[in-house]
């Protein structure tokens, strides 16, 4: 159905055409993940991996125009 609206019907594809891949993907019976995803995000997070990820992803999002644009507001904190 996701596959239907994102190429048939040109509904976001770029966003549902992964999104639909990845749940056809996940549904393949004994596919060798059988212990599921959360093995992969506690091994991230045991590992030290996600949290700074998480960090530099929040960082990359932050829009320093009015920053640039007036510096005194970078006394503000």
């Amino acid at each position: 159905l996701r596959f239907h609206f994102a190429f048939a019907k040109e509904f976001e594809p770029l966003l549902l055409g992964p999104i639909a891949f990845g749940c056809l993907l996940a549904n393949i019976p004994r596919n060798g993940f059988e212990e599921g995803v959360m093995a992969l995000i506690s091994a991230g997070i045991s590992q030290e991996i996600f949290p700074p990820l998480i960090f530099l992803g929040v960082g990359a999002m932050t829009d320093f125009g009015p920053l640039i644009a007036n510096p005194k507001t970078l006394l503000l904190g």
